[in-house]
């Protein structure tokens, strides 16, 4: 395995031994059931590169992501323990413990832990119900939190003309698990919704906040 960045190849080698084997056999992505994609060894360093792991979370490598929200990560100490973050949290993250071996996860056909039924539609809308506590201040932070590139104006508008819907990338239980997971975005509960429709009457859609 030849990779761009000796950095990189140093980083690798503290991962489990089991892992690397896998990894060099592998010199594309694996696609394993339906949800479960691991990087080929072509792929691994861009990965990990774009996510900025080294930066965010250098005790860990990216193998692989579960076609949605999450990336799976192997811990740089030997540890055959798989766990998933959202990459959107490297930055304050709290591991989820996938499988305590990458081995057996990996013969079983790569299995995730169950979800909890919540009542929230898999695609639709996001709705900005209310200006936020700080107005503009917010609006940057919200910017932020979803991963969007709002320009200045765009965040009047919006403010301007709430309710509203919001133009943004991630999936309605991600930002369910932001709001609840993380006391930083506890300002937002109250003023964004969801709905699986671009309805505008208030029965259309419902808040985060009540799913908390």
């Amino acid at each position: 395995m030849n990779f761009s960045s000796p950095d990189f190849s140093r980083r690798l080698q503290g991962v489990s031994p089991a892992y690397r084997q896998f990894l060099a056999s592998h010199p594309t992505d694996s696609m394993i059931g339906e949800l479960v994609m691991l990087y080929g060894f072509k792929q691994i360093e861009e990965r990990n590169e774009t996510y900025q792991v080294a930066v965010f979370i250098p005790d860990y490598i990216s193998i692989g992501n579960d076609s949605g929200d999450y990336e799976f990560l192997l811990k740089r100490d030997g540890n055959e323990a798989v766990y998933r973050e959202d990459p959107g949290c490297f930055s304050h993250p709290s591991f989820e413990l996938v499988h305590l071996s990458f081995s057996i996860w990996i013969a079983d056909g790569c299995p995730l832990p169950s979800e909890p039924e919540i009542p929230i539609p898999l695609e639709g809308c996001v709705w900005l119900l209310a200006s936020p506590p700080a107005g503009m201040k917010d609006m940057f932070r919200l910017k932020a939190m979803l991963g969007e590139a709002w320009s200045v104006p765009q965040m009047k508008e919006y403010l301007a003309h709430t309710p509203t819907i919001l133009p943004k990338q991630r999936h309605h239980y991600a930002i369910h698990r932001m709001l609840k997971r993380y006391p930083d975005f506890s300002d937002f509960r109250g003023v964004l919704g969801f709905s699986d429709t671009e309805e505008s009457e208030k029965k259309g859609y419902a808040l985060f906040a009540d799913l908390l």
